[in-house]
């Protein structure tokens, strides 16, 4: 397989039958998978982090409607490329980033590519049952008299975890191009939010 595809051939048939479908962007997307350039993730957001824009982006990925959550990723996109259009000179966290990736980053946003993506984690109905425990004094009294448990109790923790998991550990990602990870990673945390945000309100 050297030099080329590192897919199934299975999964490479699947992949181009959804590149041929997906225009060009698709196939661009396709062609980084096939390659293994993979976009990379540059912010986390959490509820513990940003409450009100995780709840406001992850409700915007949880849509059932397509077409407005393809609007918000366009926004997305937009409101960071102006937000680095604005900047002065060249305001970042590292002095290992080259001023020059500021320009190719801007040159490929108006070439019409995707560089950034969101991705947000959707909440799901846990397991329907709840988790049964013997009761202290029962799991004695079964050692020693070997009898059945009648009275088993509810864990709470379990109820919890089934009802909050997603607010507990889920999380807004932002994931970059592989060729512009590196700048936009470097970019104050605090720019990357406030476009989310706009991006948010503009939908």
């Amino acid at each position: 397989m050297s030099g080329g595809s590192q897919l199934h051939p299975g999964d490479k048939a699947v992949l181009e039958w959804l590149a041929d479908r997906a225009g060009g962007v698709g196939r661009t997307l396709a062609d980084l998978i096939e390659e293994r350039r993979l976009f990379k993730r540059v912010l986390v957001v959490s509820r513990w982090g940003n409450e009100s824009l995780w709840r406001a982006v992850t409700a915007i990925m949880s849509e059932r409607d397509w077409r407005r959550k393809l609007r918000f990723q366009r926004m997305f996109q937009e409101r960071l490329t102006a937000a680095v259009e604005r900047v002065e000179g060249f305001s970042v966290q590292t002095s290992l980033i080259l001023p020059d990736a500021r320009n190719t980053f801007l040159a490929a946003c108006q070439s019409g590519n995707v560089l950034v993506l969101v991705d947000a984690t959707q909440a799901r109905p846990g397991a329907t049952s709840g988790l049964e425990l013997v009761q202290e004094e029962d799991r004695r009294r079964a050692r020693i008299d070997e009898l059945p448990v009648s009275r088993p109790e509810q864990s709470d923790l379990w109820n919890s975890l089934r009802t909050n998991l997603h607010e507990s550990l889920g999380k807004v990602r932002v994931v970059c191009h592989p060729d512009h990870a590196r700048f936009i990673s470097a970019l104050n945390r605090e720019l990357i939010e406030a476009a989310l945000d706009q991006a948010v309100r503009a939908v």
